[in-house]
């Protein structure tokens, strides 16, 4: 098997694996005593963390190696959930946020750098392997985040609502990642920049108009992404309660798992079918289509009001499915447009000023969690998706020219 389908995996494994509690963890939060503001505010140390950590790690995973830092991030996640199990004690929450804000701004582009290296190493002359390798390590993301966040749902369920355990179990199952990550090679691609970290980098990397357009629209997606992400599962909690959908004797744990099952299944799917099927045709039209459907599936989701619990779950899944893949697709175009020296760099810069838009949502919204604010911020994400689609026009036409 050649490195590149076994990083790929790793990859995958990995998101994966760090998904058992991902069905969970709000109501594991919420049930030990923490109020969602508090929570929002755990989550704004987060992103404000990686705000500050972004581009130096960027950087110095340049410098360095990409696989240096990916193993270390990996090995700090493991860390993090294990600190996660002791909540309510908030400074070791605090103390978990921190160490996950480092682990992820490690893992931001360095990861997905190591694996695009690779590719080009093994595939120098096909430049068509970027686009199938990256949607190879996301359809494997995806489908391992589907198995390990229902997998999650039901050690919960079975172990009387011990959300403890599944801390425990996702901690050692990152810790057996980091272990199979250290057998796969890399090298130093790079000459170590003589000077410290330097600005300049950055303004190499956004000067030119189409880079600049690239990381607005993969700041757009992000953006809608995370705090959707963030907020499922008390919108989904506070729609079992307010529609009634009980006619069976439903565990909310279960049903959350259901969910994710269902939202992760859906992007695995679509990811499948982009890598087999559609990557060689017009990518353009492809996210123009799956924004498209992002937007249908969006106004369904969120105005039209159903007895049946299903078509909440399908539509929801349709949304964070379309807008996975087309933030797949853009991202791979991004890599193949950087500079190679620049790569990790120009991605730490897309998750630096996405953070802060994250952090400045999250607060807001966590003021006053009720569903009609939920379905305000979800319906102004269809705005959002509007905008997507100008940016890809625009970025067709400057290729063009």
């Amino acid at each position: 098997m050649k490195y590149s389908n076994k990083i790929s995996m790793i990859y995958g494994l990995f998101y994966g694996s760090r998904m058992l509690t991902g069905a969970i963890n709000a109501v594991f939060l919420l049930n030990s005593g923490l109020e969602m503001r508090y929570i929002a505010i755990l989550q704004s140390i987060v992103t404000i963390g990686t705000f500050l950590l972004e581009i130096p790690t960027g950087y110095f995973s340049d410098k360095f190696s990409q696989k240096f830092s990916s193993v270390f991030g990996i090995i700090l996640m493991g860390i993090h959930y294990f600190f996660m199990s002791f909540s309510p004690n908030i400074l070791l929450l605090v103390v978990a946020e921190v160490i996950l804000a480092l682990s992820g701004a490690l893992l931001s582009g360095s990861f997905e750098a190591w694996v695009m290296y690779t590719v080009q190493k093994e595939f120098p002359n096909e430049p068509i392997k970027i686009d199938y390798y990256n949607c190879l390590k996301d359809e494997t993301n995806f489908f391992s985040t589907m198995f390990f966040g229902f997998l999650g749902s039901l050690i919960a369920y079975f172990n009387n609502g011990n959300y403890r355990i599944v801390y425990y179990v996702c901690s050692l199952f990152i810790v057996f990642v980091f272990i199979l990550s250290l057998f796969i090679p890399s090298e130093k691609i790079y000459k170590a920049k003589l000077l410290p970290f330097s600005f300049m980098d950055i303004f190499l990397v956004i000067k030119n108009k189409i880079i600049i357009l690239f990381i607005i629209i993969e700041i757009s997606f992000v953006c809608t992404y995370q705090v959707v992400f963030f907020y499922w599962q008390p919108f989904f909690s506070i729609l079992l309660k307010d529609k009634s959908f009980f006619n069976y004797k439903y565990e909310e744990s279960l049903i959350l798992g259901i969910v994710f099952l269902s939202y992760s299944g859906i992007r695995g799917i679509m990811t499948r079918f982009t890598r087999k099927y559609f990557l060689k045709k017009n990518i353009w039209k492809l996210v123009i289509f799956n924004v498209f459907l992002a937007i249908v599936s969006m106004l369904v989701f969120t105005y039209l009001d159903f007895s049946n619990i299903i078509i909440y779950i399908v539509a929801f899944s349709l949304v964070q499915g379309s807008i996975a893949v087309s933030s797949v697709l853009i991202n791979s175009k991004l890599i193949q447009e950087v500079p190679e020296n620049m790569i990790s760099t120009s991605l730490s810069c897309i998750s630096t000023i996405s953070s802060i838009f994250s952090a400045g949502m999250l607060l807001v919204i966590s003021k006053n969690i009720n569903m009609q604010n939920l379905l305000m911020y979800f319906r102004f994400c269809i705005f959002i998706y509007i905008l997507i689609i100008i940016e890809v026009f625009c970025m067709k036409s400057l290729k063009n020219n």
